[in-house]
């Protein structure tokens, strides 16, 4: 937890300039679509896993199972994640990163 927001905090001091040409109400679109993102995408592999876990027998099958939801999950959170941001700041954001 305390890594993630270390991250977070880094990514956004390298990124000021970037966000310095993003006015107020995009920038709270902006977090407000990263936390939607977050809490989707965790929503999805925690119950997503649980649901799983029900129905399967046999641990490595769980395992797999729970692995391609955490894939999935992730890829679709980031491919919209990148489309709204693109929408919301009229392509200022996602910007490549290094």
């Amino acid at each position: 937890m305390i890594l993630s927001i270390l991250v977070i905090i880094y990514k956004i001091q390298k990124n000021k300039e970037i966000l310095r040409k993003l006015t107020n109400i995009q920038l709270v679109g902006v977090s407000l679509a990263f936390l939607l993102t977050i809490i989707l995408s965790f929503s999805c592999i925690y119950f997503g896993g649980k649901w799983i876990r029900g129905y399967s027998l046999h641990p490595v099958l769980t395992f797999i199972s729970q692995v391609i939801i955490i894939i999935v999950s992730m890829g679709l959170g980031v491919t919209a994640l990148y489309k709204v941001l693109y929408k919301i700041t009229k392509g200022i954001l996602p910007k490549e990163s290094e």
